[in-house]
C-alpha cells in the first residue's frame, strides 16, 4: 500500500490539527504513520489528535503540564479512562523537528 492510499484510508478517530505555516507538508506523512502504527498494533483507539504545531505552543505545554521551560519535540498526553480504547492528544513541535 502506497503512502498516498494509507493517508487516504485513515481511520475516524484520527485527527490531524495544522497549526504550523508548514503543517501542510506533514499531514498525509503523519496520518499514514500513525495509521500504519496503529493497525500495527492492533491498537484500540477511540480518538487521537496529532497537532502539528512550533516552538510557543508545545514550549508553553512543556512549562503549564510538566514544569520544563525549555523546547522539546513532541508531548504526548494520555486522556484515556482505565481499561478503555486509547484517547489522547500528540503535539510535535515542528520547528524543534525541522533542526535534525
Amino acid at each position: 500500500m502506497t503512502l498516498d492510499e494509507r493517508a487516504e484510508g485513515a481511520h475516524d478517530w484520527l485527527d490531524v490539527v495544522l497549526d504550523h505555516e508548514k503543517a501542510d507538508v506533514f499531514e498525509k506523512r503523519v496520518r499514514a504513520a500513525v495509521t500504519s502504527v496503529v493497525d500495527g498494533e492492533n491498537a484500540n483507539v477511540s480518538s487521537l489528535a496529532i497537532i502539528l504545531s512550533g516552538h510557543e505552543t508545545v514550549r508553553s505545554l512543556n512549562v503549564k503540564y510538566l514544569e520544563h521551560d525549555y523546547e522539546t519535540d513532541v508531548l504526548a498526553f494520555d486522556l484515556s479512562e482505565d481499561g478503555e480504547a486509547i484517547d489522547g492528544e500528540v503535539y510535535v513541535d515542528i520547528d524543534t523537528a525541522l533542526e535534525y
